[in-house]
């Protein structure tokens, strides 16, 4: 959920925007969920070639759709506890 979170709410969402914004996240477990994204059709990998090379990520149609479903879930845990009851 955090992963596609943060696709969702950065401006253009670069691999290494998303390693900084998910501090808890290792790179190898970060490049492994998005994989398991990209399989599942959730987002899609795009490359700007240039001098460096930059990678970034969208959210396709089908990933839009289990954004708005997910979304509620997102904020319940981001409330307080106290909020929550």
């Amino acid at each position: 959920m955090d992963i596609i979170y943060t696709i969702v709410n950065l401006e253009k969402p670069y691999y290494n925007e998303i390693k900084k914004t998910l501090v808890d996240v290792n790179s190898r477990t970060l490049t492994t969920r998005l994989s398991d994204l990209r399989e599942k059709n959730i987002i899609e990998r795009h490359v700007e070639n240039g001098q460096p090379i930059r990678v970034f990520y969208t959210m396709t149609e089908f990933g839009k759709g289990i954004y708005e479903l997910i979304l509620p879930l997102i904020f319940y845990f981001i409330l307080p506890e106290e909020l929550r009851k």
